[in-house]
Protein backbone atom coordinates (compact mmCIF):
# COMPACT_ATOMS: atom_id res chain seq x y z
CA UNK A 1 0.00 0.00 0.00
CA UNK A 2 2.78 2.47 0.88
CA UNK A 3 4.43 1.84 -2.50
CA UNK A 4 1.22 2.79 -4.30
CA UNK A 5 0.88 6.01 -2.34
CA UNK A 6 4.49 6.91 -3.04
CA UNK A 7 3.99 6.30 -6.76
CA UNK A 8 0.97 8.61 -6.85
CA UNK A 9 2.92 11.36 -5.10
CA UNK A 10 5.80 11.04 -7.55
CA UNK A 11 3.71 11.14 -10.74
CA UNK A 12 3.69 14.98 -10.98
CA UNK A 13 7.49 15.05 -10.66
CA UNK A 14 7.93 12.27 -13.21
CA UNK A 15 5.23 13.39 -15.70
CA UNK A 16 4.94 17.18 -15.80
CA UNK A 17 2.88 17.01 -19.02
CA UNK A 18 0.08 15.28 -17.10
CA UNK A 19 -0.09 18.09 -14.55
CA UNK A 20 0.43 21.16 -16.71
CA UNK A 21 -0.70 20.00 -20.15
CA UNK A 22 2.70 20.89 -21.61
CA UNK A 23 6.13 21.09 -20.05
CA UNK A 24 6.67 24.30 -22.07
CA UNK A 25 4.30 26.13 -19.69
CA UNK A 26 6.05 25.11 -16.49
CA UNK A 27 9.07 27.48 -16.47
CA UNK A 28 7.27 30.61 -17.61
CA UNK A 29 4.24 30.36 -15.33
CA UNK A 30 1.91 31.33 -18.18
CA UNK A 31 -0.11 29.63 -20.89
CA UNK A 32 -2.07 30.80 -23.90
CA UNK A 33 -5.65 29.54 -23.71
CA UNK A 34 -7.61 30.89 -26.64
CA UNK A 35 -6.99 34.63 -26.79
CA UNK A 36 -6.73 35.10 -23.02
CA UNK A 37 -3.28 34.90 -21.48
CA UNK A 38 -3.32 32.93 -18.22
CA UNK A 39 -0.66 33.47 -15.55
CA UNK A 40 -0.05 31.50 -12.38
CA UNK A 41 -1.14 32.77 -8.99
CA UNK A 42 2.55 33.00 -8.03
CA UNK A 43 3.34 35.32 -10.95
CA UNK A 44 0.25 37.41 -10.15
CA UNK A 45 1.19 37.67 -6.48
CA UNK A 46 4.58 39.10 -7.47
CA UNK A 47 2.74 41.79 -9.49
CA UNK A 48 0.49 42.84 -6.59
CA UNK A 49 0.93 46.54 -5.70
CA UNK A 50 -2.03 47.24 -3.42
CA UNK A 51 -3.81 44.62 -1.32
CA UNK A 52 -6.94 45.29 0.72
CA UNK A 53 -7.37 42.69 3.44
CA UNK A 54 -10.79 41.06 3.59
CA UNK A 55 -13.08 41.76 6.52
CA UNK A 56 -13.62 38.51 8.43
CA UNK A 57 -17.40 38.05 8.47
CA UNK A 58 -18.66 38.06 12.08
CA UNK A 59 -20.92 35.06 11.41
CA UNK A 60 -17.98 33.06 10.03
CA UNK A 61 -15.82 34.05 12.98
CA UNK A 62 -18.53 33.05 15.47
CA UNK A 63 -18.90 29.69 13.72
CA UNK A 64 -15.09 29.22 13.68
CA UNK A 65 -15.07 28.98 9.89
CA UNK A 66 -11.63 29.33 8.32
CA UNK A 67 -10.09 28.33 5.02
CA UNK A 68 -9.12 29.58 1.61
CA UNK A 69 -11.39 31.10 -1.00
CA UNK A 70 -10.16 30.54 -4.55
CA UNK A 71 -11.16 33.17 -7.09
CA UNK A 72 -10.63 33.49 -10.84
CA UNK A 73 -10.14 37.04 -12.13
CA UNK A 74 -8.83 39.20 -14.93
CA UNK A 75 -6.03 41.66 -14.21
CA UNK A 76 -6.48 44.43 -16.76
CA UNK A 77 -3.69 46.16 -18.63
CA UNK A 78 -3.99 49.09 -16.18
CA UNK A 79 -3.75 46.78 -13.16
CA UNK A 80 -7.36 46.73 -11.97
CA UNK A 81 -9.23 43.52 -11.20
CA UNK A 82 -12.33 42.58 -13.22
CA UNK A 83 -14.54 39.57 -13.91
CA UNK A 84 -14.02 38.09 -10.45
CA UNK A 85 -15.62 34.66 -10.02
CA UNK A 86 -15.63 32.37 -7.01
CA UNK A 87 -14.12 28.96 -7.80
CA UNK A 88 -14.31 27.39 -4.33
CA UNK A 89 -14.06 27.98 -0.61
CA UNK A 90 -16.24 28.23 2.49
CA UNK A 91 -19.55 29.89 1.60
CA UNK A 92 -19.44 32.22 4.62
CA UNK A 93 -16.09 33.64 3.44
CA UNK A 94 -16.69 33.99 -0.29
CA UNK A 95 -18.29 37.44 -0.35
CA UNK A 96 -15.59 38.96 1.89
CA UNK A 97 -12.85 37.57 -0.36
CA UNK A 98 -14.69 38.78 -3.47
CA UNK A 99 -15.12 42.30 -2.05
CA UNK A 100 -11.47 42.58 -1.03
CA UNK A 101 -9.98 41.32 -4.30
CA UNK A 102 -12.05 43.76 -6.36
CA UNK A 103 -10.08 46.54 -4.63
CA UNK A 104 -6.63 45.07 -5.30
CA UNK A 105 -4.29 46.72 -7.79
CA UNK A 106 -1.50 45.09 -9.78
CA UNK A 107 1.45 46.13 -11.90
CA UNK A 108 0.52 45.59 -15.56
CA UNK A 109 1.64 42.33 -17.15
CA UNK A 110 3.91 43.16 -20.10
CA UNK A 111 4.04 41.17 -23.35
CA UNK A 112 6.12 42.50 -26.25
CA UNK A 113 6.61 45.79 -24.37
CA UNK A 114 2.83 46.29 -24.12
CA UNK A 115 0.58 45.91 -21.07
CA UNK A 116 -1.99 43.16 -21.57
CA UNK A 117 -5.01 41.71 -19.78
CA UNK A 118 -4.32 38.39 -18.05
CA UNK A 119 -6.41 35.82 -16.24
CA UNK A 120 -5.27 34.28 -12.97
CA UNK A 121 -6.31 32.46 -9.84
CA UNK A 122 -6.27 34.35 -6.53
CA UNK A 123 -6.23 32.60 -3.16
CA UNK A 124 -7.58 34.49 -0.14
CA UNK A 125 -6.91 32.79 3.19
CA UNK A 126 -8.86 33.27 6.38
CA UNK A 127 -7.48 32.01 9.68
CA UNK A 128 -8.75 32.26 13.22
CA UNK A 129 -5.27 32.99 14.56
CA UNK A 130 -4.62 32.37 18.11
Amino acid sequence: MNGAILLILLIPAICPRMVYGSSDNVPSGKADIGKKLVISSVVAQDMLKQKVNPVYPPMAKAAHVSGTVILRATITKNGTVEDVKVVSGPALLQQAAFNAVQQWHYKPYIVDNQPTDVETTINVSFGMGG
